[in-house]
Parts: C-alpha cells; structure tokens; sequence
C-alpha cells in the first residue's frame, strides 16, 4: 500500500496547474482562500459530479487515497487538507466546526463556481460536512457521514470513552512530540476492529499528519467542549440524501450514535460494515465502496438549486461565535 510511504520532505512546488503524483491522482492549490492556501488531491474527469471527501482529528487528505483511487473515472473525486492539516494553510485561529464548516463551504464556491457536491466526511470530517450541509444547502447534493463525531443525543463533550482515549495524544503532541507508542496503541486499540491490520507504514503517516497539523489539532481538542460540537440537534434539518456508514466495532462512537442519527435525519440510511471500527474505509475498503458506489448510483442528488447561498464567513479570523456567518 505505498500511498502510506508518500514523503512531504523536500518536495518541489505544486505548480499552479497540479501535478500528477500516482495513480490518476493530481495534487492542487487553491492558492487564496480566505488568503491562505488550500491544499487537495484530485482524481478523474473534471466534468463529473464533485465528491468532496473530508478527514478527521489529528489526519489528512490522504487517509482517503483507497477510495480515491477506486472510484470510476467517471466522477471529479476531490481530498482536502482542512485548513491547520496536511499542506493547507496554518491560520493561528479557532479550529471550531463551524470555522471549518465555512471554509469548507468557500472551498466547494471557489472550486465547482457554486455548483452542488456530494460531501464525504470521516469522525469529525463527519460533523463538518453535516454543519457545511446546514449553512449551505444549495450547494451540497448529497451527505455521506462516516463514523460521524457529534451525531448521536449524548454531546461529545460527556463522552468519558472519547477523551479519555485521546488525551495522551493530545498531550504528547501539545508538547510537540507526537508519541509512536501511543499513536500506535490508540489505532490498534481504539481505531480498528483488527489489529493486525495496523501496520507501521500507517503509523508511520498518522505521526506525520499529527505533526503537520499540532496547533490545529490542539485547538480543535478544546473546541469539542462547545456545543458546535454537538449536531445531533440539527440534523432534522438537514435536507439532502444521507448515507451514514458505521463500523460495527467503532469503539470511539458505538454504532447507536449511527442509528439515533438516521432516525433524526429525514432522508437517511445506516449502513453497518461487518468487521470494521472507526475507519471502515481503511479496514474494509471493498465493503465501503460497494455501499458507497451503490449509494451514489441509486439515490437522486438533492433538487435544491435556488437562490443565492447565504455568506458563509470571510476569513478566518471572522464569525468566530458559533455557527454565525461573519
């Protein structure tokens, strides 16, 4: 699995039109965003619907590349780097849901001029997709929540299992020193069902991210003590086709936070993967495309195609109140 071995020391600039880096994969800038840059990998035909995938705490664009690199070429599939995370932009800012929700929301209004995307989030790349769903709902045709943070009726912030599994990373990487041993233990213990299935080269990539992205993931830590943390309140509103996909032995948010959400969420279903934790994708990819595959061949887009989209934020230093555009 050599997308786990790609090095970021001593590369070259991305040049303003991408570069190919494997596989069909094309490596991009969005150079002025919220004037800082916005980093994303992007696979097959720029004619086809957007699907805009998201990641989770302490990662990056890449622990999508299975997926990316197996859907059909007929789809614009699209990894980004949150801002704070991998290549993108490091705004000394707060790293709140709403602040990524807004940028994500620019992100999609820069890159398809407005036009709707199927959003695609992991954990907290879950919560941010749903919260950018919310704020702008002309320009997202479909939601697929992947072990969703915040989508069950308990707040993330009572959650004694949550942070009591990720606090020795936050405190090892608070000191900036990103622990292999705890990195190690948290995705063999906590992540999969599997452990074997962890390998070195995963940790390995996993201690990278943790490091590119130490502010951003030590504010966003804090900020899952604020209710913008907790969406199950709003997801009544959400209005697109919702696919949820949970693993089975998720240890981190059981599959009953998966099962309150779609009953909370007017068009949604729960698909349960067999043998599989917090990162189906990863541990089971095959059954993870089928169900997503199917998902997007069978379901209609949302047919919510007018008006304007309402101001999601300027930047980040502005609407750092909860969920307020600025």
């Amino acid at each position: 699995m050599n997308w786990w071995r790609r090095k970021r020391a001593k590369e070259p600039e991305i040049p303003p039109e991408g570069r190919l880096v494997a596989d069909g994969v094309w490596e991009k800038i969005l150079p002025a965003l919220w004037d800082l840059r916005a980093h994303y990998y992007e696979r097959g035909s720029s004619d086809g619907e957007a699907i805009v995938f998201v990641h989770g705490y302490q990662s990056d664009a890449r622990i999508w590349w299975p997926v990316l690199t197996r859907l059909p070429d007929q789809v614009r599939a699209i990894a980004l780097d949150l801002p704070g995370h991998g290549k993108s932009g490091k705004p000394f800012t707060t790293y709140t849901i709403p602040f990524y929700g807004r940028f994500l929301a620019h992100f999609l209004a820069r890159l398809q001029g407005g036009s709707p995307a199927t959003l695609v989030g992991v954990s907290l790349g879950g919560a941010i997709v749903a919260h950018t769903a919310l704020l702008v709902p002309e320009r997202v045709n479909r939601l697929v929540i992947v072990d969703g943070l915040g989508m069950g009726r308990t707040p993330p912030w009572r959650q004694v299992r949550l942070f009591s599994h990720f606090l020795p990373l936050v405190i090892h990487q608070a000191m900036g020193k990103p622990s292999r041993y705890e990195t190690y233990r948290f995705w063999q213990e906590v992540l999969f069902a599997d452990p074997s299935r962890v390998t070195e080269p995963m940790i390995s990539e996993a201690l990278e991210a943790q490091r590119q992205s130490r502010l951003a993931s030590f504010l966003t830590g804090l900020a899952l003590s604020l209710p913008s943390a907790h969406l199950y309140p709003q997801l009544h509103r959400l209005r697109p086709p919702t696919l949820l996909i949970w693993g089975v032995n998720d240890r981190l948010f059981p599959p009953h936070h998966g099962e309150e959400a779609a009953g909370r969420i007017p068009a949604a279903r729960l698909t349960v993967i067999p043998r599989a934790g917090h990162l189906p994708m990863l541990e089971q990819p095959e059954a993870f495309l089928a169900v997503l595959n199917e998902f997007l061949h069978q379901t209609a887009p949302a047919s919510i195609r007018t008006g304007l989209a309402p101001d999601p934020g300027r930047g980040p230093g502005r609407g750092a109140g909860e969920g307020r555009p600025a």
